[in-house]
């Protein structure tokens, strides 16, 4: 029960995160060349900007699963999913202190929004990284699952998320920013095919 509810959680999380991006970009902000105050369905970016703590939620639900019922109990893949994990709760606490705690909005150059754009951005670095090595070590331990190259095509398509938004912002192209998630929310879908579909590991693991 618990895997299923997490591989419905893999599938939820690249669709907020999508949906997100795009009111983002396109409605509530748009890119540095052309910043704007805009709203979707007469909300604003403040409130957009609070619903994102709940794709890090669903994040931690799904790589707490894929540690405890997917990998085996020791090994590289096993610790670098767990600093994932790690990497995952800076993102949220970085999401509560920019959004929940402040408004980016009215206080750009608070404290708390400096403190939490800060910890948003390392912990999905730090979440990126473990879960490209993580899924390395996956694929190297041959386990019987795709789980290993999910999770590395997730910290791919992550990287390539933060790198691509960053250049293609500063390009003012709203569109193309995005889209830069794309491949990472795929990497998710197929961590999410994996929970439903493959199950927990095997005891010979």
């Amino acid at each position: 029960m618990r895997l299923r509810l997490a591989g419905v959680a893999a599938f939820l999380a690249p669709a907020l995160g999508c949906f997100l991006t795009i009111v983002f970009m396109i409605y509530t902000h748009g890119s540095s060349g052309a910043d704007r105050n805009g709203t979707f369905l007469g909300l604003d970016g403040h409130f957009f900007c609070r619903v994102g703590a709940i794709e890090a939620i669903l994040l931690l639900v799904v790589l707490g699963a894929v540690r405890r019922e997917v990998l085996p109990r020791r090994g590289l893949a096993f610790s670098s999913v767990g600093v994932a994990i790690i990497g995952s709760v800076m993102y949220l606490a970085g999401r509560v202190l920019q959004c929940w705690l402040a408004d980016p909005g009215r206080d750009f150059e608070g404290i708390r929004v400096t403190v939490g754009f800060y910890l948003d951005g390392v912990g999905r670095m730090v979440l990126a990284t473990s879960l490209l090595v993580g899924g390395i070590s996956a694929i190297r331990r041959h386990l019987g699952s795709s789980i290993g190259p999910a999770i590395m095509l997730t910290g791919v398509g992550l990287w390539l998320a933060l790198i691509g938004a960053v250049l293609l912002d500063r390009a003012s192209n709203d569109l193309a920013a995005a889209a830069t998630g794309l491949l990472f929310w795929i990497g998710l879908c197929w961590v999410g095919q994996v929970l439903l579909t493959e199950g927990p590991r095997s005891q010979s693991q």
